[in-house]
């Protein structure tokens, strides 16, 4: 179990990355998975399951949660993924307990570019658009408030009450984003919906090469992201936070920091690599690290 979690506005993140073996992220306060990697035990308790792509690396362990949750007698997990991925999820579900002799229950919901959910009354879950090979998303976790709009401040609560009972709409949303996620991604993610991205505290981004070890076109034909893409687009790299997550199996973990060091100096919010394994220990990186 990962036991460094990364502290983000009263939640934690927490979770590995490993480029084509294993990615997942949770934020276990709202029992949220997104991607599941090969199922690790910590997510069994997660009851929102959000994928980003359908790739083995990232929902391999899904027909295993689902029904360890059946057999600890949890809820059914919902399970958030790309609109063109839930028939064909609901089937691998399906076959699962056909194997296994057992009826392990799931929700489906259909997720595209601008979709928001529910996950309690002050947490909305939305995506937003990605580019890989098959069908993907990204996901942003917004902290949502309802106040009463400015116009009827003032009023006595016996007006606003009847406002409301004739189906006037007296409140405002304020959303703040709180984390985004990107899962596995061209650059082009930056182009498309950077701004609106950079909106959240914590952007947790797909850096899968960091230098020459691979030829960078073979880099953008999988899909990924390369730090030379990052570096050139530094300055639209506003959030607060970044991590830069799934590496790839190329790099030894001690020398992540030291390759992202540049960008580091070209950013203005903190840094940090995600870990490649579990049980490691997110790094803060330091432009002027020793």
């Amino acid at each position: 179990m990962n036991t460094h979690p990364i502290s983000v506005q009263g939640f934690e993140l927490t979770g590995a990355s490993l480029g084509g073996i294993e990615t997942y992220a949770t934020i276990p306060q709202l029992r949220l998975a997104i991607d599941v990697g090969r199922g690790p035990r910590e997510l069994v308790r997660c009851e929102h399951i959000a994928l980003t792509h359908t790739h083995v690396d990232h929902c391999a362990g899904l027909a295993y949660l689902v029904a360890m949750r059946s057999f600890f007698r949890l809820e059914a997990p919902t399970i958030y993924a790309p609109e063109a991925c839930i028939a064909d999820l609901q089937t691998l579900v399906t076959n699962w307990n056909r194997l296994q002799r057992v009826d392990a229950d799931a929700h489906f919901v259909p997720m595209s570019p601008g979709k928001r959910v529910r996950l309690r009354k002050d947490i909305e879950l939305s995506a937003f658009r990605t580019r890989h090979p098959v069908p993907s998303l990204g996901y942003t976790v917004t902290h949502r408030v309802d106040k009463l709009a400015a116009a009827f401040q003032g009023k006595p609560g016996h007006e606003l009450k009847e406002l409301k009972a004739q189906g006037t709409v007296i409140t405002e949303t304020r959303r703040k984003a709180l984390i985004s996620v990107s899962g596995d991604t061209l650059v082009e993610v930056i182009d498309d919906v950077g701004p609106e991205l950079m909106k959240s505290h914590t952007v947790l981004l797909e850096c899968t090469f960091l230098d020459d070890a691979k030829p960078y076109e073979a880099a953008r034909k999988g899909g990924h992201i390369h730090l030379r893409d990052l570096m050139a687009r530094a300055d639209a790299l506003s959030c607060d936070r970044l991590i830069l997550s799934h590496f790839s199996q190329l790099y030894e973990w001690p020398r992540v920091a030291e390759l992202l060091r540049p960008l580091a100096a070209a950013i203005k919010g903190e840094l940090w690599a995600w870990p490649m394994l579990p049980g490691q220990r997110p790094v803060q990186v330091k432009a002027n690290a020793p």
